[in-house]
């Protein structure tokens, strides 16, 4: 028997959902003072407390009697998909209770359970292949699975640093990296290293992995587009791995992001131009964002009058887009001209708006901007060609904003302010205490407000942009269900599911979605995208599953 379905294929937080198998699916504990309140963005919390880096309601006032932000408002939170752990034509679901990966078939159904290592956790396929790579962290271990043509699996098991609990993936599938990040394990240590990364070399009958020494506490690994070198951002440095050459343990050069390691904070983040040449970074008082040249190691800063609080690099790296929320403005810095002089740069006002994050559509042709570090109820939307800004009213405040493949449908998930929606209130005030996203169309600003009985969880869009997917789970309300919703026409069908959903992903080849859900058996449903019809899997013993 398969017990505590939980799967890394989640809608991760930068402020922290936790791994699959750490809780995730469980709230933290609520309070009146709002210091264990879960949180998204400081708009999830009440008044006078902000959203911390592992996704908890802290107080803004310090115990010394200090404010935290420089400015008195609280930091944006931004937040972070992980990618779906879908191959060809399979789907892998990491089980920590079991010890092992379920490999569903998405059009059989057929179930093959495969034991790793302990404590599954961070789990990655690699695009179009039936190739997936799973963390074990309990066992200090990555393995490779490899799907065969008689749908058996070749299981490779490689040694990894302990406690490493993310991975990354690189472009074209032939490498990963692990490494710890104390953001996605919610703060809690366990026996790591916070200067230890592990190469993964994939290759089918050579897979073999190498662990080096970085920067002190990593918190993303990037890649060169040609997935030929990875990035490590540290705290004050990048540490560069040529990739095909880390074949034994090393310690790996850094180059320096801070002027002065001890008098300097962190930047608090670092993009990597995908050619792999520039480093740009922002913190606050920068009064602009830094910009490190990674082949001479020189540091410049480049002054935008005032501190970015959100960095965002198209995927080309020719365009980085910059948030200054305090000034009410919005950089627009082509890469590498703008970077060698300054004064070419484009600073657009946002007029009385604050512009605390962007998210760039995946075309390079727009850039959403919106602020969760207060109730702001605009979306405003930047054409990146034409530099130019409009600005749309929305129902509610904003947490964050998913963009569709096409760049021409927006999904934006609403916060929720303090207290309960009930009959009394006003109109505006239970929009405001309920839950909810709305629905945005580009072309026309048209948008549709849809409140919903919980917090929205994880979204997946349709690779054609024609459809959405959102799912909602509250065990004490009983509300399990996937929203499939039409980006065409702005309407919802709500698909009812056996057991509350943890995780869903679309598989382009089969025209399916599937939702894992937390159940002791273990169970997938999978929907299809035409009909919406459903077929569920329960129970992921081999040759003990029940088709539904």
């Amino acid at each position: 028997m398969i017990r505590g379905l939980f799967s890394v294929l989640c809608l991760t937080y930068l402020a922290g959902c936790g791994e699959a198998g750490d809780g995730f699916g469980k709230e933290a504990p609520q309070s009146d003072a709002g210091t264990a309140t879960r949180c998204y963005g400081a708009n999830d919390c009440p008044a006078s407390f902000l959203c911390n880096e592992f996704g908890y309601c802290t107080p803004l006032v310090t115990p010394d009697g200090g404010i935290q932000p420089d400015n008195g408002l609280p930091p944006e939170v931004e937040q972070q998909r992980e990618p779906p752990a879908a191959g060809k034509v399979y789907v892998y679901v990491a089980v920590p209770a079991q010890n092992m990966v379920a490999k569903i078939h998405s059009t059989s159904l057929q179930v093959r359970a495969i034991k790793v290592g302990q404590d599954p956790g961070a789990l990655r396929a690699i695009p179009g292949k039936d190739v997936a790579v799973v963390l074990a962290r309990g066992s200090a271990t990555a393995a490779v699975l490899r799907s065969r043509a008689d749908g058996g699996d070749d299981v490779s098991t490689l040694k990894t640093a302990v406690g490493l609990n993310q991975l990354a993936l690189a472009p074209g599938g032939k490498h990963a990296v692990a490494y710890f990040d104390i953001k996605a394990a919610q703060g809690q240590l366990s026996k790591t290293s916070f200067q230890e990364v592990t190469v993964l070399h994939l290759q089918s009958g050579k897979d073999q992995s190498v662990s080096l020494s970085v920067g002190f506490r990593p918190s993303s690994v990037q890649f060169s587009s040609d997935g030929s070198r990875a990035f490590v951002v540290t705290e004050q440095a990048v540490s560069t791995i040529e990739l095909a050459k880390a074949v034994k343990p090393a310690i790996v050069p850094s180059i320096a992001t801070v002027k002065d390691p001890i008098q300097e904070g962190k930047l608090d983040e670092v993009l990597v131009t995908s050619d792999g040449k520039y480093a740009l970074g922002r913190r606050a008082g920068l009064n602009g964002i830094r910009v490190v040249d990674l082949t001479t190691q020189a540091i410049t800063d480049l002054d935008l009058g005032g501190d970015a609080t959100d960095l965002d690099l198209t995927q080309d790296g020719k365009l980085a887009v910059a948030t200054l929320r305090d000034s009410k403005q919005v950089a627009f810095i082509d890469i590498p001209g703008d970077l060698l002089d300054a004064t070419r740069i484009d600073t657009l006002s946002t007029s009385k708006y604050q512009p605390g994050q962007s998210v760039l559509s995946a075309d390079a042709k727009w850039a959403f901007l919106f602020t969760n570090a207060t109730s702001q109820e605009v979306l405003m939307v930047a054409d990146l060609t034409q530099r130019a800004i409009a600005y749309h009213p929305l129902k509610k405040g904003v947490r964050t904003v998913f963009s569709s493949p096409d760049g021409q449908s927006v999904l934006v998930v609403h916060n929720k302010v303090q207290g309960t929606a009930n009959a009394t209130d006003t109109f505006d005030a239970y929009v405001d205490k309920s839950y909810g996203y709305s629905l945005f169309k580009v072309a026309t600003g048209f948008d549709k407000l849809v409140l919903t009985a919980t917090d929205p969880g994880d979204v997946a869009f349709a690779p054609d942009s024609a459809s959405a997917y959102l799912l909602l789970s509250d065990a004490a309300k009983g509300v399990r269900s996937v929203e499939a919703i039409d980006l065409g026409a702005f309407l919802v069908d709500s698909i009812s599911l056996g057991s509350p959903p943890v995780a869903l992903g679309v598989l382009a080849t089969t025209r399916a979605v599937y939702v894992a859900q937390s159940h002791d058996l273990g169970r997938v449903t999978f929907v299809d995208m035409d009909s919406h019809g459903t077929k569920t899997v329960t129970g992921f013993e081999l040759n003990s599953y029940v088709i539904e």
